[in-house]
């Protein structure tokens, strides 16, 4: 009997980090904890390496793969505007850390897509998106087979394509980015500017120390405030995602995030306005690795 291989896999967000170990797709022991090191990279490492090496020791682990928001070029992470991480050299600073593993780093949106190719799906897939929604918004496109990466590395920046000129301004730089609109980060400002027009008391929250899991409970109690501003999140989701078809014509869109395994996210809705706006044969649909997508893409980065 073929003996198990054990995969330690990183998925850094930028609300948490999460650390497991994966063997065949399938996550075995898992643990997140905050991110508590934006614009403070050096103390990742440090921060994080008893609970890996913990993993590593039990499982006998010998791989390990980190998926990461921001853009890479040569295992250098460029720039994470969510993170405050720009000019690292990820990939040397886990071998410093890890020196006799075997190491891979990439795009955290990237790693979503691995999963999904290798064990969700996007597995028979030629023409499909990987869009991850977060703290900030990523992805992945396959046009004709292939990942499209463009000629510095860059290619599908889902998240930061402009759906609103003049907008909100992203931590990138820009104003009205898909980003800024669709995400978490997104969700919650769209809820605190409509908790500021005129309902009546007993229809406003209270937007101290907002979150996307009170979000839902107010969902729940049908708070009109929460209500009206998630419909609005979602014609916002629905606005970058017809840009998407628009420009790619693809056959299969799936959603990853921990927002999917919320009851915030609608994704009936979504597939009725995309299919009414031409587009009736785009399947849409929720990541069937729910909210492990990111883990098992860290790890399906060996494949």
């Amino acid at each position: 009997m073929e003996k198990k291989e054990y995969i330690l896999g990183i998925d850094i967000g930028g609300t948490s980090i999460k650390i497991g170990v994966v063997s065949e797709g399938k996550v075995i022991e898992s643990y997140s904890v905050r991110n508590i090191y934006k614009g403070h990279f050096n103390n990742l490492l440090p921060g994080i390496f008893p609970l890996c090496d913990k993993y590593i020791k039990k499982y006998f682990i010998n791989k390990i793969g980190v998926g990461c928001p921001g853009d890479f070029k040569d295992n250098v992470l460029i720039k994470a505007v969510n993170l405050g991480w720009q000019n690292i050299n990820v990939l040397q600073k886990f071998k410093e850390t890890f020196p006799d593993k075997e190491i891979i780093v990439a795009n955290d949106g990237y790693a979503a897509f691995m999963a999904e190719r290798k064990y969700g799906d996007l597995k028979e897939e030629i023409n499909g998106v990987m869009l991850t929604i977060g703290k900030g918004i990523g992805g992945t496109l396959l046009i004709n087979n292939q990942v499209v990466k463009g000629s510095y590395n860059m290619g599908g920046r889902i998240g930061h394509m402009v759906i609103k000129s003049s907008g909100r301004k992203c931590n990138c730089g820009k104003k009205g980015c898909f980003e800024a609109y669709g995400s978490i980060t997104g969700l919650l400002k769209t809820v605190n500017e409509y908790n500021l027009k005129e309902y009546p008391e007993n229809e406003k929250i209270d937007v101290e120390r907002l979150s996307g899991y009170k979000i839902a409970q107010y969902l729940k109690e049908e708070k009109k405030v929460v209500v009206d501003a998630v419909n609005k999140w979602h014609k916002d989701i629905v606005e970058g995602v017809l840009n998407i078809c628009n420009i790619m014509d693809p056959n299969t869109i799936v959603i990853a995030g921990g927002i999917t395994e919320s009851e915030i996210l609608n994704i009936d809705y979504l597939i009725e306005k995309i299919h009414s706006k031409g587009y009736k044969n785009v399947t849409i649909k929720s990541s069937s690795l729910k909210g492990n997508t990111g883990l098992i893409g860290a790890t399906s980065l060996f494949m």
